[in-house]
């Protein structure tokens, strides 16, 4: 009798192992395989960041332009006029905020709308 009570407690503890790596092993394991295939982003270096082209924000005023970016990507907020803008070399309509898309870039180093990345050959040398 006690033989019997034995095989069952070890077929139970068998079951809630088998159990416990299926709940937890496998999503552990599913996180570790996307972390690994996760990109690494890297920053643009400093001397592009300083060659992007600024300029002044002027508001459109004929209904061909209306399509241009009035507001930055980044931080969401419209540009005011006479503000300094940076116009990605990828589009001439991907206009951002100074501060904003210098901070995007020294985390990535790609357009936030197009994902481009920013290269020497992309500024033009």
């Amino acid at each position: 009798m006690r033989f019997m009570i034995y095989v069952g407690y070890i077929t139970m503890c068998k079951c809630l192992m088998v159990t416990l790596l299926a709940a937890i092993g496998i999503p552990c394991l599913i996180m570790a395989l996307r972390r690994a295939n996760r990109p690494q982003w890297t920053g643009a270096a400093p001397n592009l960041l300083k060659r992007l082209a600024k300029g002044k924000f002027e508001k459109p005023d004929d209904a061909e332009n209306q399509s241009a970016a009035v507001e930055c990507c980044v931080c969401l907020e419209e540009f005011k006029e006479n503000e300094t803008v940076i116009t990605l070399p990828c589009n001439s309509k991907h206009v951002f905020h100074e501060s904003c898309i210098k901070s995007w870039l020294e985390n990535n180093n790609s357009c936030p709308l197009c994902k481009a990345p920013i290269t020497e050959e992309a500024l033009g040398n």
